[in-house]
């Protein structure tokens, strides 16, 4: 998102006052409404300090000055990690644009519920251009891969491209170290369930993350152990917060890197139990699955019950090679 020039709020004997009121106006107004969006209900605001305000024109005033000898670019990154008084400084410089060669660039992750309210706001200004960047092609991951690793094999990029979803930070945590698949990556922050989180939320994830690249909701809700109405709160919530996407009549995980984590931060115990519990659902109703026989055989032997497993296995060998002897005729 970068800022361009924009209207000064200067009064006619060149002051800055009307500005600043102006300013603590559309500030406290921006404040009230993320915190109402936040919180789900409307606060009394506290009344904010003057000495806020008059910090938020001396850094505004520092960053003009510097802008008058050279042009200057405010980089401010991971926006969506920011307190309240940060997003209330960003809300008074989008308001107040600086003048003279001054572009701020401020880079946030918009599926984070905290913040997205603020900046969907501030992305309505018109002297504000915001711009989405869509995930990495496979042959700009092979340039990351490259850049990494000094030399981008096929194989490395092709798994990296298809984990990853396209993220640079995910492929960086793939390709990163020479021994491991994917290097520290199940205790980053956004590849587990966050420890706040309901339990609730914890549950649907970690039921979904033994589901495979999709799971349905039908099949989801006869797995999960929760009512529906806590099943879709939670799955509201997941959503919301970016690990999961609603995909046609089910969900997937937003990166297969955090579905990897999320199951594999299963105990032992725990991730049996899920598979026996799909493994069930779909020999009780095929019409749960897609490809009941497949999805048989991969949870039967995730559960540990060898003998269903290699039946399932074949059962779905016989019906693909069926399905590719009709299709020749």
């Amino acid at each position: 998102m970068d800022l361009r020039r924009g209207p000064r709020h200067a009064g006619a004997d060149g002051t800055r006052q009307p500005r600043v009121r102006r300013a603590r106006r559309r500030t406290g107004r921006a404040a009230r409404r993320t915190r109402a969006g936040l919180h789900g209900r409307t606060r009394r605001p506290r009344r904010r300090r003057g000495g806020q305000m008059r910090l938020f024109e001396h850094v505004l005033t520092l960053v003009e000055r510097l802008g008058e000898r050279d042009p200057v670019v405010l980089v401010i990154e991971d926006a969506h990690w920011a307190d309240g008084s940060t997003r209330a400084l960003l809300s008074f410089l989008f308001r107040n644009p600086p003048r003279g060669r001054v572009l701020p660039v401020v880079t946030f992750r918009p599926e984070e519920p905290e913040t997205r309210p603020l900046f969907a706001e501030l992305a309505r200004l018109p002297h504000v251009t915001r711009v989405d960047l869509p995930p990495l092609t496979r042959s700009e991951v092979a340039d990351q891969v490259r850049g990494i690793r000094g030399a981008a094999d096929p194989a490395l990029v092709r798994d990296a491209h298809a984990r990853a979803g396209g993220n640079p930070l995910f492929v960086e945590a793939l390709v990163g170290g020479p021994d491991e698949a994917v290097p520290g990556f199940a205790t980053r922050p956004a590849a587990r369930p966050r420890p706040r989180a309901a339990r609730g939320v914890r549950a649907a994830l970690r039921a979904a993350s033994a589901g495979g690249e999709h799971v349905g909701h039908a099949l989801l809700t006869a797995v999960a152990g929760l009512p529906e109405s806590g099943l879709s709160a939670a799955l509201r919530d997941a959503v919301d917060h970016g690990l999961l996407i609603a995909d046609g009549d089910g969900y997937a995980f937003r990166h297969a890197l955090i579905r990897d984590a999320v199951h594999e931060d299963l105990l032992p115990g725990e991730r049996a139990a899920l598979h026996r519990r799909y493994a069930e659902a779909v020999e009780r109703s095929p019409r749960l699955s897609d490809a009941p026989a497949s999805a048989l055989a991969v949870h039967w032997q995730g559960c540990g019950d060898h003998a269903q497993a290699l039946a399932a296995a074949w059962r779905a060998a016989g019906e693909r090679r069926a399905a590719a002897s009709s299709s020749r005729c």
